[in-house]
């Protein structure tokens, strides 16, 4: 019994150290498994990674691709506003063009108005040196007729006749200055036409200002010679009083 005992014992020793063995294979068995387990799960991780930076890149790209899509949208709405901007800019063009044309048949229209003023002036003032012969000359009869006055009566009755042919002289010479006075009126009325024609031209461009200022000066200078010239008319007409007087 005792050696059936040992027997199992051996045996139980046996079995616990091949159950031992085992286990220790089985243990081995298991780290290897977790190892490779561990080795896979890193390289598992390793491929999320790249995967991950991978959808970062297509992302990026993506972000990219669309930035430069919007570039190009913004890029070809500028093309669009700017070639807008030029078609806006050609009509201003044009519109400046027809402006400077209408502006240039104005000022055309202001230089004949005061071609035509400046020969009204000269026709006024060869008319108005025509009254200032006619007072002369009146002048010098009314005193010829004082002259022959102071010899006789018969010669006062010839004077009389005299101072009634100068009577009617001076008031041919009135009806003239009232003529000249009359001109002066209408190139004053003409000139007050370029003045206005010569103010639409200033408004619609500034590259004729240079002539409407000329055109300015010159219609100045034509209503300073209408002024001296009424002056003169003036003149003229308070010596034909004078000259009345006298007679």
């Amino acid at each position: 019994e005792s050696r059936q005992e040992l027997q199992q014992v051996k045996g139980a020793v046996k079995g616990a150290f091949l159950q031992q063995a085992y286990q220790q294979q089985s243990k081995g068995a298991v780290k290897g498994a977790l190892k490779g387990a561990l080795v896979q799960q890193a390289a598992s991780q390793q491929a999320k990674g790249a995967i991950k930076g991978a959808l970062k890149g297509a992302l990026v790209q993506q972000a990219a691709s669309q930035q430069a899509k919007g570039a190009i949208k913004g890029a070809l709405k500028g093309a669009l506003v700017q070639q807008a901007a030029s078609q806006q800019a050609k009509g201003a063009i044009k519109g400046a063009l027809k402006g400077a044309l209408v502006q240039q048949a104005a000022s055309q229209q202001a230089k004949g108005a005061i071609k035509g003023a400046l020969k009204g002036a000269l026709v006024q003032q060869a008319a108005s040196q025509q009254a200032k012969g006619a007072i002369k000359g009146a002048l010098k009869g009314a005193l010829v007729q004082q002259a022959a006055s102071q010899q006789a009566k018969g010669a006062v009755k010839g004077a009389l006749k005299g101072a009634l042919v100068q009577q009617a002289a001076s008031q041919q010479a009135k009806g003239a200055i009232k003529g000249a006075l009359k001109g002066a009126l209408v190139q004053q009325a003409a000139s007050q036409q370029a003045k206005g024609a010569v103010k639409g031209a200033l408004k619609g461009a500034l590259v004729q200002q240079a002539a409407s200022q000329q055109a300015k000066g010159a219609i100045k200078g034509a209503l300073k010679g209408a002024l001296v010239q009424q002056a003169a008319s003036q003149q003229a007409k308070g010596a034909v009083k004078g000259a009345l007087k006298g007679a």
